[in-house]
């Protein structure tokens, strides 16, 4: 209360009433809907890349009119990013909780230089490969972006993000990527149906709760999807569990089970049910392991016993409207 009355006294110092009443009037009945004919055709004339930020509990500036905005740059094909900060002071949240706002608009403005490193251009190899030059990719979950800027350079991919953790976010951002807070249990609504030729969900499956909904969404908003998981059903897993009675913590597994991120345990056969019931078509599985036995059962057919890692292309089914 002590804030809203200094500010109060401001306001009064700085203008007078009638000035003040016209100022807000001004705000209140500008439309660019009205005069442009809609919300889409006015954004259609953006020429610049754009950053829009909402904050949690601002009744002035909603969270829905912000993504209302994103989604008809996005129909445009303009180069938007949009994030979502949850500080929970409202509208005064611009001025009061700063720090990630700061880290946000810096990054956007001041692109910094990025080095890919040699283990990241291994570790993504097979996504590099199942993906075309100049292709239109999104990835959800990105993280701080790493996947996107090998795709960038060996691709030539002009890739956007979607992340929701905020440092992360602000990462990606810095990467010069176009970025999207949203969580994709609750679905991807900034984001319009078929935008994207790729949509990727890397590593991320097994940590959303409702993979179903997650695999959706990622064929609503491209013409297919390339997902890779941690295999459950590989043969060290397997043995751990036999002789030690415990979960295994490894590299590609590096958590106690009390505190990984995996909240299901996804393995290849389990993946192609899913799919089959899904009406979802896979076009192609890349296997990996690190162990030379794992590599031994993948060249004997057994893919999900030797594979740690599982890499899938896929797309609707021809004749299904499940997707």
């Amino acid at each position: 209360e002590s804030y809203l009355d200094y500010q109060a006294m401001k306001f009064v110092r700085r203008f007078d009433a009638n000035s003040y009443l016209h100022i807000t009037r001004s705000m209140d009945l500008a439309d660019p809907a009205v005069e442009f004919g809609s919300l889409d055709a006015a954004f259609a004339r953006v020429t610049a890349k754009t950053l829009v930020v909402s904050y949690e509990g601002d009744i002035l500036f909603p969270s829905w009119q912000s993504e209302e905005i994103v989604l008809s740059l996005m129909k445009a094909k303009k180069d938007v990013s949009y994030c979502h900060l949850e500080s929970g002071t409202g509208h005064d949240s611009f001025l009061t909780d700063i720090a990630d706002l700061s880290k946000i608009v810096g990054g956007f403005l001041g692109r910094r230089e990025v080095k890919v490193m040699q283990w990241q251009r291994k570790l993504y190899s097979s996504f590099v490969e199942m993906i075309s030059p100049g292709a239109r990719v999104v990835d959800i979950g990105c993280g701080d972006g790493s996947l996107l800027n090998v795709l960038r350079e060996e691709r030539n991919v002009k890739g956007d993000g979607v992340e929701i953790d905020v440092e992360r976010y602000e990462e990606a951002i810095a990467d010069g990527h176009n970025m999207f807070w949203d969580d994709v249990d609750d679905g991807l609504q900034t984001i319009p149906d078929k935008h994207y030729d790729v949509a990727i969900v890397s590593d991320t499956l097994q940590e959303v709760r409702n993979p179903r909904g997650a695999l959706k969404e990622a064929l609503r908003i491209a013409d297919e999807a390339i997902v890779s998981f941690p295999n459950f059903a590989a043969y060290r897993i397997r043995l751990t569990l036999a002789f030690t009675g415990r979960l295994p913590v490894s590299k590609q597994l590096p958590f106690q089970w009390y505190d990984t991120p995996n909240i299901h345990c996804i393995t290849l056969s389990d993946f192609k049910s899913l799919c089959e019931k899904e009406g979802i078509e896979i076009k192609e599985v890349k296997a990996e392991s690190r162990h030379f036995l794992g590599r031994l059962l993948m060249k004997m057919g057994l893919k999900n016993l030797g594979a740690s890692r599982i890499i899938a292309r896929i797309a609707p089914a021809k004749n299904s409207d499940k997707t």
